[in-house]
């Protein structure tokens, strides 16, 4: 199982993740970036949720057909359906428009933005491989991997190699 329980609460490890590799970006651009504390603050708050908004964009741009029967289910944020490379290049325009009268603190913020977001993915993928590694899991791991290929959400999958 790949989520961890919190009493009522169940919690994704790649969820998990996200919200650790935040924190950590958060915790390097407040030592690292040399902003003020309000530049900061509107970088930060701006960057989560142009990311967020961004990768769900994504998702939903990449599995138009999907959404097209019902488009209201795009509005189920709550639900899986964020592609994490649209996220982060929301962040990085958004990045570059904060701090375009910084250059120096942008440059960091961008190359900071892209390790975490590799961090992330890097652990998510991780996650994926070990759950990979347990008996029985190999029809998960399939059908994981035609989704990225193809670049659908859902849909009837080939059959397995035998």
């Amino acid at each position: 199982m790949n989520a961890i329980a919190l009493g009522p609460l169940l919690i994704s490890l790649p969820r998990l993740y996200a919200v650790g590799c935040a924190l950590l970006l958060l915790l390097c651009a407040r030592f690292l970036l040399g902003l003020p504390r309000p530049a900061q603050q509107r970088w930060f708050t701006g960057l989560i949720i142009v990311w967020l908004v961004g990768a769900r964009v994504g998702h939903i741009l990449l599995n138009l057909d999907s959404y097209s029967d019902a488009p209201l289910e795009a509005l189920k944020v709550w639900q899986p359906g964020y592609h994490g490379l649209w996220g982060m290049a929301a962040g990085l325009v958004w990045t570059a428009w904060t701090l375009r009268a910084r250059l120096l603190a942008m440059g960091g913020a961008m190359a900071m933005l892209i390790a975490a977001s590799s961090l992330w993915l890097a652990t998510a993928l991780r996650t994926l491989l070990v759950r990979a590694a347990t008996p029985g899991s190999a029809a998960l791991v399939y059908r994981a991997y035609y989704c990225l290929v193809s670049r659908r959400s859902s849909g009837l999958y080939p059959a397995q190699p035998g």
